[in-house]
């Protein structure tokens, strides 16, 4: 649970797994697979879904118990400038294929949000020292 100004989010790590037929459940971001939030803006609301917060409780316990698998995250295409960059530098690259899974898509994401060719280039430059040294595009 998260306390804002306006109303309290419940987070279900799981999200996705749970049924959701009115589509009460919300992505934290654009970029979010997994974790679904459910707002409650007032005590009416909390009592008008009670029984779905409850199924939703136990399913969620379910899918934990039952180690049910993930659906699978479709994967991010790498900008054309990173390509570029790899085919000129064998090193950027065997170290950007070390990086972990979500490391990788944070950058990838990262490089991928500058609207121009120009600035895809910048960031990707920037961050080489960082993805030499296995780290994230966020870590310091």
């Amino acid at each position: 649970m998260s306390a804002r100004q306006q109303f309290v989010s419940l987070s279900f790590f799981k999200g996705v797994l749970l049924k959701d037929p009115q589509s009460l459940l919300l992505t934290q971001g654009e970029h979010s697979h997994i974790a679904r939030i459910f707002n409650i803006d007032s005590t009416e609301h909390l009592h008008s879904h009670q029984q779905q917060l409850l199924s939703w409780l136990e399913e969620s316990k379910l899918a934990i118990t039952t180690k049910t698998p993930l659906p699978k995250r479709a994967q991010l295409d790498y900008p054309t400038e990173l390509d570029a960059i790899f085919l000129t530098d064998p090193h950027y690259k065997k170290a950007f294929a070390k990086l972990t899974p979500g490391r990788q898509r944070g950058y990838l994401i990262h490089f991928s949000s500058g609207k121009k060719s120009s600035t895809r280039s910048s960031r990707i430059q920037k961050c080489r020292a960082k993805i030499m040294a296995g780290k994230g595009w966020n870590e310091r």
